[in-house]
């Protein structure tokens, strides 16, 4: 009797002297899980899978190039059957792509790779994703490319290794151009939220809202809204000749998800050229009003998740855009908005994912085919020195209380 009811002091008691008084960023312990990743874009955890969209290497040019495009960047992007979906078993450590030959435009060297961008969950459909394209949406011509799923939101069947189009991001960029600015259409990412799925157009600087009811007829998804992102005013240098100063930087979406704690979906964006450090932020929408900036001064962001505990992770691409030797960041940001650098030294990343347990998951090297998936597992604190005694000395004393008690209820009896 005496001892069931002490039973939890002895718990109530260690977890008092044992909390610390602040929560720091854990220390991590990395490892290459998979190398050689062509052109690795989007994570997604789903169960004991991680899944990855790999963009692909493209292919070929055929005769008299029909099958490339010029990218926003003039880069030529040919086409070819080179993407794919993998997944890293989170139970067994093994790689294995799903679904290959899936539709991807790259330069011939395989860098600048688009194809299958970014994965989500939800509605009747279950596994959503889309591509990725990267060029004018007039250009977007599938009887050249060979493929009508660039540029569109499409459902994954997993069991029979088929996706099915969902809605023409570039046909609505084409007919609508939100930003009023020239005309691009690349999808990045897509994340179910409040009934609805949203996507961000890195090409054409909006937010899109779909409604995730197919249209009895043909299957696709109504695109019902865009929010288009304001550009940025920017100060150079660098400044391009003759450009106005404040240049109009593009405020490009990238990364989506959900912030738990506040139940509002994040949108990352990175500054467009010049590229500015500072530029990115991280904008916040409840669903039912336009997005707004919530964190600002980061650079180059591509991807953010968050957890339940109201944390923040930013991933940054680059510190400076136009250094070959600068490298990619975390960041973690506490409810209280306290932010700090806890992973360092990455190199042309794209997208991170929040395991169960705390761990992250990292695309690195992802311009390219020596592409990587990371893994950042934390690193328990080390139990201070005194508090240590102070609970192995508290422990004795309830311990022994727990025996007297025990000889008590025993002589009593």
């Amino acid at each position: 009797m005496h001892q069931q009811f002490l039973a939890p002091l002895v718990a109530a008691a260690l977890a008092v002297v044992l909390a610390p008084a602040a929560q720091a960023a854990p220390a991590y312990t990395s490892r290459v899980l998979v190398n050689n990743l062509a052109n690795p874009r989007g994570l997604l955890v789903s169960g004991d899978q991680l899944l990855v969209s790999e963009a692909g290497s493209g292919g070929p040019a055929l005769s008299m190039s029909t099958n490339c495009i010029t990218s926003g960047a003039n880069a030529t992007l040919c086409s070819g059957l080179s993407g794919a979906l993998g997944s890293w078993n989170l139970t067994n450590q093994t790689y294995t792509r799903l679904i290959t030959d899936l539709p991807s435009l790259a330069q011939a060297n395989g860098t600048d790779g688009t194809g299958l961008a970014d994965l989500a969950i939800g509605g009747p459909t279950g596994l959503l994703g889309v591509f990725g394209f990267g060029g004018a949406p007039a250009t977007n011509d599938p009887a050249l490319l060979g493929s009508n799923l660039f540029a569109q939101v499409v459902s994954i069947n997993l069991s029979t290794s088929s996706l099915q189009p969902r809605a023409n991001l570039a046909a609505y960029e084409q007919d609508n151009n939100p930003d009023g600015r020239e005309k691009n259409s690349n999808p990045y990412a897509v994340q179910v939220f409040g009934g609805k799925l949203y996507a961000t157009d890195a090409g054409g600087n909006t937010l899109l809202t779909l409604g995730l009811t197919p249209d009895p007829l043909n299957g696709t998804f109504p695109i019902e809204s865009a929010f288009a992102f304001p550009p940025i005013p920017i100060t150079p240098p660098p400044k391009p000749p003759g450009a106005p100063d404040p240049f109009p930087a593009s405020a490009v979406p990238t990364g989506l998800t959900v912030n738990p704690s506040t139940n509002k979906l994040l949108i990352g964006q990175l500054g467009g050229y010049p590229f500015k450090p500072g530029s990115s932020s991280i904008y916040a929408s409840d669903g039912l009003t336009a997005p707004v900036k919530a964190l600002t001064d980061f650079t180059s962001i591509t991807d953010v998740a968050a957890d339940a505990d109201g944390n923040t992770y930013i991933l940054e691409y680059t510190s400076f855009f136009f250094d070959p030797n600068a490298k990619g960041s975390i960041w973690r940001v506490n409810a209280g908005g306290g932010r700090e650098r806890i992973i360092d030294g990455l190199t042309q990343p794209t997208s991170l994912a929040l395991g169960p347990d705390g761990t992250i998951f990292v695309t690195n090297k992802a311009d390219g085919l020596q592409g990587e998936l990371l893994e950042f597992r934390p690193v328990p604190a080390p139990l201070p020195l005194f508090g240590a005694a102070l609970a192995w000395r508290q422990t004795r004393r309830l311990r022994q209380r727990l025996r007297q008690s025990g000889a008590g209820a025993a002589a009593a009896s």
